[in-house]
């Protein structure tokens, strides 16, 4: 998998000072600096897609806006044609959702638009269970 495509955060928006300070804040918490950077990188991507549409401030974001972007994100497509994964559009959400709950937490916003936003499935909670065979139960239960 190659390396994502730099986003450019906008400097004259409110939210990438913000999202920087909820970076910082994680990055305190002690998450991992691959998970740091995954963060980071949807951040910015999220930010100058707000940036290209004239949203500059947290209380601007709302629930439709974010779903908006969600299918903006479904509908997008890799330098190769191909659309981006479910696992991938998952990973650019997913740091969406902490942001906005960290935001309310520090009151910076009323309530959190991401709270609701229903996120696609990653590609590991998509996994068919496996269920022993009839020959492994049957072994276990002569073991007892």
């Amino acid at each position: 998998m190659g390396r994502p495509r730099q986003h450019r955060a906008p400097t004259d928006s409110d939210l990438w000072p913000l999202m920087r300070a909820y970076l910082d804040w994680t990055r305190i918490t002690g998450s991992s600096k691959d998970t740091h950077r995954r963060r980071e990188s949807a951040l910015r991507r999220f930010s100058a897609w707000c940036a290209e549409r004239d949203l500059h401030q947290p209380t601007e974001i709302t629930r439709p806006i974010l779903e908006r972007y969600q299918r903006q994100l479904r509908d997008a497509r890799k330098p190769d044609g191909q659309p981006l994964t479910l696992g991938s559009q998952h990973v650019l959400l997913t740091p969406l959702q902490g942001f906005f709950k960290w935001l309310v937490r520090e009151r910076r916003i009323l309530y959190n638009p991401a709270a609701e936003l229903i996120l696609p499935k990653s590609p590991s909670s998509c996994r068919i269970p496996s269920y022993p065979s009839r020959t492994s139960k049957r072994s276990s239960l002569s073991l007892t």
